[in-house]
């Protein structure tokens, strides 16, 4: 069933919800990856259709692909890839045309009186009692770092089956490690935060949004390019999930595919996937969508964890309730957010507010390791805890896929948000008695903390870098060459693109000279 197109989004979105909701259950069959060819019949493996999002040879047909006409969606844009791409372009003018008049206003000075004098890098507020935290230094937590390192490689070995051999595929379990990175930037992010600023005003808070946002959009609107490049220079027909569906190319970005992250009818026989926006025009975007949405919201979230402060009791509370309310769209399971059914329109698996729970619980934990007790913080054994609990967690992933059905095809929810906090208040409470623990050693290793530095780099490239290695030989994507390729173009975009204009950025709103500033004072 199409929907209207004259129609405004939104209202008739809306209007679909409630009508779904007396669809009736789901259909048990649909919950299965399948990939249709027209010379070959459906494929129920995640493995093929994994393999058919990054190899062209499954998604390329010489007559126009059927559209999806079945169940709820809304409609494709029919246009040339010359408007597409224009329209994408003219989207990313109007972000930066946004935000452009905010930086002009937020930019620090040429002599930033407050960064000299070593004032918190936020914003004006030092001079405020309310809104200064205790200027405190607090240790890296560095298997954190090491653990996105992993996990990054994890991510690209799930997308490109070809590196990983036949005997190791029945235990690759997709979608989990996006639950952590979600939980790990709310900890880290409020970890940090908190120590130099406990509110935000309005002025500490632009300054906030723009600085994360200089760090992951531009390679997000990169890997855009490079993958709409490709598919216009090679010449690839318009048919695959890299390409369609069209309107995923204006709408992602503007990041909306983090609150939209909805089917869209086109075609239904390439991979499942290809029918909703967010796996649509570098389909590894929808994380970084959610995260600048919730970049957005992260003042505010910040002003209202900072009333658990010192407030042990209510931070637990709220921690749980959160806890709790993430695992509602998980337990309910409603057909209109199931992934790839006809009667899907939503998939929850993307959707920014779901995720923020994730986030926020990040935030939460990081307060109530900031609550403990010096005594509990001073024990020189949290290392070997942390392996435990590491062990116990990455068994959970399994016990959760086996036993309880969980996968990428509704919220994402493993129910493990719970075990990712503690994980990371683990790691946080062992950082500065140093190497106890195995694991944490290991984690925490010199090799794997310096890749993390270009982590984020290699994640939002690795499709497009890996549809040009493909295209240019099948055999650079086998492993291990196609993974030391995306981790070797991750360090060369990190280093010339995304810490430059990450740099730039700093230093106009006041954040560089800060940072010496605060140093230069330790120092004396």
């Amino acid at each position: 069933m199409k929907l209207p197109s004259s129609w405004p989004l939104f209202i008739t979105f809306l209007s679909l919800l409630a009508a779904d909701q007396s669809i009736g259950a789901r259909s048990g069959a649909s919950a299965s990856l399948r990939l249709k060819s027209r010379s070959s019949p459906a494929v129920d493996d995640p493995a093929h259709a994994a393999h058919a999002l990054f190899h062209p040879s499954f998604t390329e047909y010489a007559d126009p692909p059927e559209m999806i006409e079945d169940g709820v969606c809304i409609p494709d844009w029919e246009a040339s890839l010359n408007v597409v791409g224009l329209s994408a372009i003219i989207c990313v003018i109007l972000v930066i045309a946004l935000l452009v008049p905010c930086f002009v206003i937020v930019r620090a000075p040429a002599n930033d009186k407050e960064a000299v004098n070593g004032a918190p890098s936020y914003g004006s507020t030092a001079s405020s009692s309310s809104t200064a935290a205790p200027r405190e230094k607090r240790p890296l937590i560095l298997p954190l770092d090491g653990m996105r390192t992993v996990l990054v490689t994890y991510v690209v070995l799930i997308h490109n089956p070809l590196s990983v051999s036949e005997t190791v595929q029945p235990f690759i379990i997709e979608g989990w490690p996006m639950q952590f990175f979600f939980v790990l930037s709310g900890f880290v992010q409020r970890y940090v935060i908190e120590g130099k600023l406990l509110y935000f005003d309005r002025k500490s808070a632009v300054k906030a949004v723009i600085r994360r946002f200089a760090r992951l959009a531009p390679l997000y609107w990169l890997a855009m390019a490079v993958t709409f490049c490709f598919i216009l220079l090679t010449g690839i027909q318009c048919t695959t999930p890299q390409c369609r569906p069209l309107i995923a190319w204006p709408m992602n970005a503007l990041f909306l595919q983090g609150l939209m992250p909805m089917r869209v009818c086109t075609m239904s026989d390439v991979w499942i996937g290809n029918g909703f926006m967010q796996f649509g025009a570098n389909g590894s975007g929808w994380f970084t969508a959610c995260l600048i949405w919730i970049a957005i919201c992260y003042p505010g979230l910040h002003n209202l964890v900072s009333r658990c402060y010192k407030s042990q009791l209510l931070c637990i509370g709220a921690l749980v309730a959160v806890l709790t309310l993430r695992m509602v769209p998980e337990i309910l399971r409603p057909a209109w957010s199931e992934y790839g059914a006809p009667n899907g329109v939503l998939h929850l698996y993307s959707f920014a507010p779901v995720r923020l729970l994730e986030f926020l619980s990040g935030m939460l934990a990081a307060q109530a390791v900031t609550n403990l007790p010096d005594c509990l913080k001073k024990w020189q054994f949290w290392g070997w805890i942390f392996d435990a609990m590491m062990i116990l967690s990455i068994a959970a992933v399994g016990i959760s896929a086996k036993y309880f059905g969980n996968d990428q095809h509704y919220s994402g929810e493993y129910y493990l948000s719970s075990c990712w906090c503690i994980l990371c208040a683990l790691a946080a409470l062992a950082a500065p008695h140093g190497g106890c623990g195995l694991l944490h050693r290991i984690l925490g290793s010199w090799p794997l903390v310096t890749m993390a530095g270009f982590s984020y780099a290699t994640y939002i490239m690795h499709g497009a870098i890996g549809s040009v290695l493909r295209w240019k030989d099948e055999h650079l994507v086998y492993f291990p060459m196609g993974l030391i390729s995306v981790w070797l173009a991750g360090y060369f975009f990190a280093v010339t693109i995304e810490r430059p204009v990450q740099r730039f950025v700093e230093v106009q709103l006041g954040f560089r000279a800060a940072a010496t500033a605060e140093s230069k004072a330790a120092e004396s």
